[in-house]
C-alpha cells in the first residue's frame, strides 16, 4: 500500500539506506538554479540566535518525556490516544498557538484496521492536532513542521504498553521545541510573513492516516500557497559508538521540476543550518527513495516535503515494542534537530 512498508519489519526496511548520498556531495553540486527556500526577513536572525541557545538536550528530553508519560500507549484505537490528544492540545495552547482538532473521519478498530463508516463502541476516530502560528502576510502561504504522535508495540494492537519514546515522541518533541522558538521569534519581530502549522499527526502507524487526510483536506485547498513540510520521525536514537549526530534527509526525486527544486533547496538549507549549529559534528545523508512516514502523502500529491530521521534508528532494538523507552534517547541529537535554524 503505497510506501507504507517502513512500518512493517522486512527486507525493504533493512535495505532502505543502501543508496544514501553524503550531504556534502549533494551540497557541492551546482544549485544556482534552485530558489532559496528560506526567506530573507529583516532582523529575524538575531532573534533566532538568541532563542536557539536556550534549547538543550535535557530540555528536549523532557519535552519527549511529557508525551511518553501522559499515557501507557498511544496506539491508534486505544483509550490512551485521547489522553495524548488532550496533552498536545494543552501544550500547544500554553505555547501560544491557535489549536485545532482535525477530525479525519477515519475510524480505527481495536485491531488497528481502519474503516470509513460508523463502527461500534470499539472504534476510535483518528485526529490530528494542529497548532497554528498565523503569519502577518496571508499571501505568503503555509509551512508545516510535523510528526506523528501515535505509537505501537510488537502486538500492533491496543493491548500492552507502547511508550513510543523514539517512535515518535522524539519527533513530537522537536515539533514542540520549534514551535516555542517560532512563537517567540514571531512575537519579537512583529510576526512571520507566512503561517506555520505545527502538526501532531494521528494514525501514522496504521497507514499514514492523519497526514493523508491533512493533505487531502487542507493542503489541496492551498495549492501554490503551500510552501513545504518538514517531517520528523525517530530522531532520538544514536548508537553509543557514534560520537556525531547522524541524520538522514529523506524525500523522492520523482516530482515536477519546480517541486524538485524546492525540495533540493529545503535540504540544502536544513543541512547548512545543522552543520553550523553542530560545528560540523554531524553526519548528514540524503535518501532519494522515500518509502514511508508522513512526508509521503505530501510527495505523492506533488507537494514539497522532507523527512528528517536518525540514521541509526534501525539499530534501536526497542523499536515498535514496549522497550522503546526514554533512556534510549540521545538528548544532544534530539536537541540539534529541534533547533529552528533555518526557519523558512
Amino acid at each position: 500500500e503505497r510506501g507504507r512498508e517502513r512500518r512493517a519489519i522486512g527486507i525493504a526496511e533493512e535495505s532502505m539506506f543502501d543508496d544514501l548520498e553524503p550531504w556534502n556531495d549533494f551540497e557541492s553540486r551546482d544549485l544556482q538554479d534552485c530558489p532559496q527556500w528560506e526567506r530573507s526577513i529583516p532582523n529575524l536572525e538575531p532573534f533566532v540566535s538568541a532563542v536557539a541557545n536556550r534549547i538543550t538536550g535535557p530540555g528536549w528530553v523532557e519535552e519527549a518525556r511529557g508525551l511518553v508519560e501522559c499515557t501507557e500507549s498511544r496506539f491508534a484505537g486505544s483509550p490512551g490516544v485521547r489522553e495524548a490528544e488532550r496533552y498536545l492540545e494543552k501544550t500547544m495552547s500554553e505555547i501560544g498557538l491557535e489549536v485545532f482538532r482535525h477530525e479525519t473521519g477515519c475510524l480505527i478498530k481495536e485491531n488497528g484496521k481502519r474503516h470509513y463508516f460508523q463502527g461500534g463502541e470499539t472504534s476510535f476516530e483518528v485526529v490530528n492536532i494542529i497548532g497554528s502560528l498565523p503569519g502577518n502576510q496571508a499571501e505568503e502561504g503555509v509551512v508545516v513542521v510535523g510528526a506523528h504522535f501515535d505509537s505501537r508495540n510488537h502486538l500492533l494492537s491496543s493491548e500492552g504498553k507502547a511508550p513510543g519514546a523514539d517512535d515518535n515522541a522524539s519527533g513530537v518533541a522537536a515539533v514542540l521545541q520549534t514551535a516555542r522558538i517560532a512563537k517567540e521569534v514571531s512575537d519579537q519581530c512583529g510576526g512571520l510573513p507566512y503561517t506555520m502549522h505545527f502538526l501532531a499527526f494521528g494514525g501514522e502507524e496504521v497507514g499514514l492516516v492523519g497526514s493523508e487526510r491533512y493533505v487531502a483536506e487542507y493542503v489541496s485547498k492551498l495549492g501554490d500557497k503551500f510552501k513545504g513540510a518538514i517531517i520528523l520521525d525517530q530522531i532520538g536514537f544514536k548508537q553509543p559508538s557514534h560520537t556525531d549526530a547522524r541524520i538522514v534527509f529523506e524525500t523522492v526525486k520523482t516530482t515536477t521540476q519546480d517541486v524538485s527544486k524546492q525540495i533540493l533547496s529545503m535540504i540544502r538549507s536544513l543541512g547548512s543550518g545543522a552543520k553550523a549549529l553542530a560545528q560540523d559534528n554531524v553526519d548528514l545523508w540524503c535518501n532519494w527513495f522515500g518509502v514511508g512516514s508522513d512526508h509521503m502523502p505530501f510527495l505523492e500529491k506533488n507537494y514539497p516535503s522532507v523527512l528528517l530521521i536518525a540514521r541509526d534508528y534501525l539499530s534501536n532494538e526497542g523499536k515498535h515494542s514496549c522497550y522503546d523507552t526514554m533512556e534510549k534517547l540521545d538528548g544532544r541529537q534530539g536537541a540539534l534537530i529541534s533547533l529552528p535554524k533555518p526557519l523558512p
